[in-house]
């Protein structure tokens, strides 16, 4: 198990953005949180990503576990692709790889 969240909740306000939700991510799977707008994926990556907490529920990580995430407002250049982007947080990796 790399990942897995137990009945977490997150509510702002009255509004209930989600409840008792579970999941575990296992070994090498690959994820997609997939929603209609406004039904809280951004709040739950937020909360994955420990920007939010969640109100009720726990979240386990593995030690060594690392979370990439490409903010969906992270795009301000329209010259470059999302690839490019992407790999600008690469750079000193690509600068030693070439040396």
């Amino acid at each position: 198990m790399l990942y897995q969240i137990n009945k977490g909740c997150k509510s702002f306000g009255a509004e209930e953005i989600f409840t008792d939700i579970q999941f575990e991510i296992k070994n090498n799977e690959k994820i997609a949180i997939v929603g209609r707008n406004g039904c809280g994926k951004t709040t739950l990556l937020k909360c994955i990503l420990k920007e939010e907490e969640l109100d009720k529920g726990t979240i386990h990580q593995l030690s060594n576990t690392t979370i990439g995430y490409l903010n969906q407002n992270a795009l301000t250049d329209k010259e470059i692709t999302v690839q490019e982007e992407m790999n600008k947080v690469f750079v000193n990796i690509f600068a030693l790889q070439q040396q």
